[in-house]
């Protein structure tokens, strides 16, 4: 093996060490941005499970029938439903 062949190679090896660092760096960012979006997400679902609790009370503690059904209505709100569409590519082997 001669000279100019063994300095290509080891060339070659660095530039795809260097790329799969420089991938696993960028996956590695996109995974922290992520678990900072996940935990945005749950102090949002934890701070909205109180403020549920707090409103259920209230409406067990309406002694008046009627007021008891206008809290009801006014704090009925209407789970979203999104029509979820996957790609075919997600299904096949």
């Amino acid at each position: 093996m001669d000279s100019d062949t063994g300095s290509s190679l080891t060339f070659d090896l660095r530039g795809l060490v260097w790329g799969i660092d420089s991938e696993v760096a960028q996956i590695s960012s996109l995974c922290r941005r992520i678990d900072g979006h996940v935990r945005e997400v749950n102090a949002a679902r934890a701070q909205m499970a109180e403020r549920l609790l707090v409103l259920d009370a209230l409406v067990d503690a309406a002694e008046d029938p009627d007021l008891r059904r206008w809290l009801e209505t006014v704090s009925a709100v209407p789970v979203p439903s999104v029509l979820e569409v996957f790609p075919d590519r997600l299904y096949t082997d």
